[in-house]
């Protein structure tokens, strides 16, 4: 009984190596052309001030941050007067949610974010909602 599975498994063994063995050689691989690099970005505003601007759109913002505190002042714009309300999302590195909230009708100053156990925010995401129904991110900074 042992000669016969011996005997069936060199059988098909055999010609599984033989087929791996018989194989033409890989042609030659034809190299990609090469890319154009894209030029350098340089980024003008300072990283904590920034304005978002769309067609038509302009507003600004600047975040601070302390130990147990992130500060978002809504600075105006050319189209303050258009902005119905914002709305301001700081999720913490490990990705629960810090702190989420709209703001109807916003003023300029400093809306102040106070959640419990701040360790690490990871970004202050600002969406803006206009009169017009336009809704665009206004400030993404990263912490």
């Amino acid at each position: 009984m042992r000669r016969i599975i011996l005997t069936a498994c060199i059988i098909l063994i055999l010609p599984v190596i033989a087929t791996g063995c018989l194989q033409p050689p890989a042609a030659n691989p034809v190299p990609a052309p090469a890319l154009n690099p894209l030029p350098p970005v340089s980024e003008t505003l300072p990283p904590a001030v920034a304005s978002a601007t769309s067609p038509g759109k302009t507003v600004t913002f600047e975040i601070s941050q302390t130990e147990s505190s992130v500060t978002v002042t809504y600075t105006g714009g050319p189209d303050a007067s258009s902005l119905s309300s914002i709305t301001i999302r700081i999720p913490s590195r490990d990705g629960t949610q810090v702190d989420l909230r709209t703001i109807q009708n916003p003023a300029t100053g400093s809306y102040i974010f106070t959640p419990c156990g701040l360790a690490s925010p990871a970004v202050a995401n600002i969406v803006g909602n206009f009169n017009d129904g336009t809704r665009q991110t206004g400030f993404m900074y990263y912490f």
